[in-house]
C-alpha cells in the first residue's frame, strides 16, 4: 500500500481548521446570534423549536438531491440503469450519501440535546443547525474542487455533531434518561 504523507498532512490541516472554525463559530454564535428563543423550559416547546430548526440542515440534503436530478436530466446520466454518465454525478451522489449519514446523527443529537438544555442555552440549536449547513456546503464545494479539500467541511459537521452527542451522553450519565413531563 502506497503512503501519501503530503495528502495526510493536508487532510490533518483541514481537519484542525474545521474543528477550530466550529469552536470559534459556536462560541461567537452562542453569544451573538440574534434569534428568538422560547422563554419556557417545557420539554415539548424545546423539542418543537429544535425540530423546526432541522429544516435548514434538511435543505442541505434536498439541495444535493436536486443537483443530481438536474445533472441527470441535462446529461447522459439521465437513465441510471444504463450506467452511462454516472461519473458526472458521482461526487454529488457521495455528497448525498454522506449528508444523509451526517443528518441522521445531527438530528438525533439535536433532539436529545434539547432535552438537556434550558431556554437560556437553547441558542445552541440554531447555531448548530447553521454550522451543519456551512459544513455541508464547504464539504461539497471542497469535494468538487479537490476531494482532499472536503475534510474542512466534514470536520465542521462531524465535530459539532460529535460534541452535541458527547455532551448529551455526559448529561445522560449524570442525570439518567428520566425527566419530569411538566417542568
Amino acid at each position: 500500500m502506497r503512503s501519501f504523507p503530503e495528502d495526510r498532512a493536508f487532510v490533518v490541516r483541514g481537519s484542525l481548521a474545521g474543528v477550530v472554525f466550529t469552536f470559534a463559530f459556536g462560541v461567537l454564535g452562542y453569544f451573538l446570534f440574534p434569534v428568538t428563543i422560547p422563554q419556557t423550559d417545557s420539554i415539548l416547546t424545546r423539542l418543537v423549536y429544535t425540530i423546526r430548526w432541522q429544516m435548514l440542515p434538511a435543505f442541505s440534503l434536498l439541495t444535493g438531491v436536486l443537483c443530481v436530478m438536474y445533472k441527470r436530466f441535462q446529461s447522459s446520466a439521465i437513465n441510471p440503469v444504463l450506467g452511462r454518465g454516472e461519473h458526472i454525478i458521482e461526487i454529488h451522489q457521495r455528497y448525498i450519501r454522506n449528508t444523509t449519514e451526517q443528518l441522521v446523527l445531527h438530528v438525533i443529537g439535536q433532539l436529545v440535546l434539547c432535552t438537556y438544555l434550558t431556554s437560556q442555552t437553547l441558542v445552541v440549536i440554531p447555531v448548530c443547525s447553521l454550522l451543519f449547513v456551512i459544513g455541508r456546503m464547504t464539504f461539497w464545494v471542497g469535494y468538487i474542487r479537490e476531494p482532499l479539500k472536503r475534510m474542512f467541511g466534514f470536520m465542521i459537521t462531524f465535530s459539532m455533531t460529535s460534541g452535541c452527542l458527547l455532551y448529551s451522553f455526559f448529561c445522560f450519565l449524570m442525570s439518567g434518561p428520566t425527566f419530569a413531563l411538566h417542568e
